[in-house]
């Protein structure tokens, strides 16, 4: 069985600065996901401006995120 979600990308930054982007959901949860959150550590000296990008390229080019049990 497959779940389906849609979710945005948002930038955080950590407490020295380092940006990493979230996954919140936008419509819909995915079931396992409901307790937490996923969450992308991006490569150290990444800028804040890059991060963005990232995350820009990510919203405009996933449409869904999706979770398969297997068993």
């Amino acid at each position: 069985m497959t779940e389906r979600a849609r979710y945005i990308f948002e930038v955080k930054e950590y407490e020295g600065g380092q940006p990493w982007i979230i996954m919140n959901p936008l419509s819909g949860e995915i079931p396992p996901l409901k307790e937490g959150f996923l969450g992308f550590d991006l490569l150290p000296g990444t800028t804040l401006a890059k991060a963005k990008k990232i995350a820009e390229l990510l919203n405009r080019e996933i449409i869904h995120v999706s979770y398969t049990k297997c068993e």
